[in-house]
């Protein structure tokens, strides 16, 4: 399950988990992805291209470290992240600023099914805006 929200940092939701993941974002591209499924990150610099991954407490609007205990320790979080992937849990979110070939391509917020309805009116309302892929 995918479903894709354009959003803007008019809406005070998207506003709060912008600001408490990257104070310094001032841009316009910015979209809500309510998923279960695994997002592979790269967190590296790659050929001008890089994901910046935070995970952020809802109920607090702070950031959180990743699980020490995750599998994503042995081998270092960066690169396993990459390779089994990260889903947003309950109450937490993903959010993600993308570079590629060095331009910033805006932020992606990964949701948690059971989080969506508290972050985004619209998802328990109108269809408008929702993709599936």
């Amino acid at each position: 399950m995918r479903e894709v929200h354009k959003t803007s940092m008019k809406d005070p939701a998207t506003k709060a988990i912008v600001k408490a993941a990257f104070p310094d974002y001032h841009g316009r591209k910015i979209k809500f992805v309510v998923t279960v499924d695994p997002q592979h990150f790269t967190t590296w610099w790659d050929g001008g291209s890089k994901d910046d991954v935070v995970a952020i407490e809802l109920s607090t609007m702070r950031v959180v470290e990743f699980p020490e205990s995750s599998p994503y320790e042995a081998e270092g979080a960066s690169r396993q992240a990459y390779r089994h992937g990260l889903a947003p849990l309950p109450g937490i979110a993903l959010v993600n600023q993308s570079i590629f070939c060095g331009t910033n391509t805006g932020i992606t917020i990964y949701l948690h099914p059971d989080n969506a309805p508290k972050m985004l009116p619209a998802v328990g309302g109108s269809e408008s805006g929702r993709h599936r892929g």
